[in-house]
C-alpha cells in the first residue's frame, strides 16, 4: 500500500512497498528489494488516471486517488508480451510459457491531493513608516514596504494597497490587502503636509510677498 501526493513524481516513494509485494507474491522468507533477487516487475497499464507506468517501468503519481497496479515478477533479463494463449516470454528469442509460471503482484496505490496552503493574516505583517509627502494638488500613493517575519512580501502577489484622503492636506490613509496565502487589511496613515514657503521679495518698507503655496490655509512669518 503506498500513499503519497502527485508532487512527488517519482517511484522511489513506493519501493518499499513494491519490495513488500513481492515478498508476498514470492514467499521469500524475507523481504528484499527485487533486483536482489534478480527479479523485476513489470507492471500493467493502468487506466484510472491516477498513476502513470514510465517506460522503464517507473510509476509516477499524477492526481490524487486510489487504484490497484496489476504487474508480473520476472527474471531482470526477460521480457514478454501478453498473448491469448498465456504469456509469450523471451530472452534471446520468445519461448511460450503459460501464465501461471509467472507470478502477479498487484498494489494498491492512494495518492493525496496536496494540501492546501496555510493562509496567513496580513494584520500579522509589518507596514514600514511612510514618510511625510508634500501637497501636490493630486492624489499621492507612496509605495508601501511590507514584511512578514522578515521576509519583505512582493506586491500583486502577496498584497495589494489602495489610498483614501490622499489629495488633501491632512492624514492620508494606506490599506494593503491580502492576497494569495495572504488574507485580511492592515492599514498604515501618512501625513500630506503644504509646501514649504520661499521669499521672492522684501520692499524697502519690509513688505513680504512670496508665492501661493497649494493647499496653503494661511502662512507664519
Amino acid at each position: 500500500y503506498a500513499s503519497v501526493t502527485p508532487s512527488l513524481l517519482d517511484s522511489n516513494f513506493i519501493q518499499g512497498d513494491v519490495t513488500h509485494a513481492v515478498f508476498l507474491a514470492t514467499g521469500e522468507k524475507e523481504a528484499k528489494d527485487p533486483e536482489a533477487l534478480g527479479l523485476k516487475v513489470d507492471w500493467q497499464k493502468d487506466s484510472s488516471g491516477v498513476v502513470e507506468i514510465g517506460d522503464d517501468g517507473s510509476i509516477l503519481a499524477k492526481k490524487a486517488g486510489s487504484t490497484t497496479l496489476k504487474g508480473y515478477i520476472m527474471p531482470q533479463d526477460t521480457d514478454y508480451v501478453l498473448s491469448e494463449n498465456g504469456v509469450s516470454m523471451h530472452v534471446d528469442n520468445y519461448v511460450t510459457m503459460p501464465k501461471e509460471a509467472i507470478k502477479e503482484v498487484s498494489l494498491k496505490v492512494t495518492v493525496k491531493a496536496k494540501a492546501p496552503a496555510k493562509k496567513i493574516s496580513i494584520s500579522s505583517a509589518k507596514i514600514a513608516k511612510i514618510s511625510a509627502k508634500t501637497y501636490t494638488g493630486k492624489a499621492i500613493k507612496p509605495s508601501v514596504s511590507v514584511t512578514y517575519k522578515g521576509i519583505k512580501l512582493k506586491k500583486n502577489k502577496d498584497y495589494t494597497v489602495s489610498y483614501k484622503a490622499n489629495k488633501a492636506i491632512g492624514t492620508a490613509i494606506a490599506t494593503v490587502k491580502g492576497k494569495g496565502i495572504y488574507t485580511g487589511t492592515k492599514k498604515a496613515t501618512f501625513k500630506i503636509i503644504p509646501g514649504k514657503v520661499s521669499v521672492s521679495k522684501i520692499s524697502k518698507s519690509r513688505k513680504l510677498s512670496w508665492k501661493k503655496v497649494k493647499g496653503a490655509g494661511g502662512y507664519e512669518v
